[in-house]
């Protein structure tokens, strides 16, 4: 099967309509509740346009329902094409080594869509290339103390990286033992199953 490469907005409306069918004003409404917007540019209308070219590319299904007094509105539905481009979606996030961690924030907020065993060699990797990636900044540090040319705020820059890959670590083994001792990380809306 062939792989589709998505945009983080596109893998992450792939995921929430996973979970649960819903129609985009519902999908909206879970972004703005999450502040999504803060970390990921998004908005109202490009959620809409980015639902539609995913039915055009048959990765959802849309339904018209009819729920009592109120107009018909469209449910969508996610395609077996759809899981399968989640997936592959969602692997790519973990693997990311996006500096600004947009493509691994998503993946770790819709990890409930992959199965434990894709999940845990992803993380441990990530956890790998951390640890290289301090280990290379921790030279960077060292070289730049002994650099009298180097102004102060280039050395806070490289500490400032350094801190951003420590926090990541810690968070990342917090996600992995989360994982392996409980099962409240298997859904992204509370209560869903």
């Amino acid at each position: 099967m062939k792989e589709t490469t998505l945009s983080n907005i596109a893998t992450t409306l792939l995921a929430l309509v996973s979970e649960k069918p819903m129609g985009a004003y519902d999908m909206v409404g879970i972004l703005e509740k999450t502040n999504f917007e803060r970390w990921l540019a998004v908005s109202p209308s490009s959620i809409y346009t980015m639902v539609k070219t995913l039915e055009k590319r048959n990765l959802i299904r849309g339904e018209q329902v009819k729920q009592g007094n109120m107009p018909e509105k469209t449910i969508f539905s996610i395609t077996a094409a759809g899981t399968a481009a989640l997936e592959d979606n969602l692997r790519r996030c973990l693997e990311s080594e996006d500096a600004n961690n947009a493509a691994f924030d998503v993946g770790m907020l819709f990890v409930c869509h992959l199965q434990k065993e894709t999940v845990l060699p992803l993380l441990r990797e990530r956890i790998a290339r951390l640890k290289r990636d301090i280990q290379r900044n921790e030279a960077q540090t060292q070289a730049v103390k002994q650099n009298p040319g180097i102004p102060f705020i280039g050395s806070m820059l490289v500490r400032h990286n350094r801190l951003l890959k420590e926090a990541e670590l810690q968070l990342t083994y917090e996600l992995i033992a989360e994982i392996e001792q409980t099962d409240s990380w298997q859904y992204f809306i509370a209560g869903s199953n």
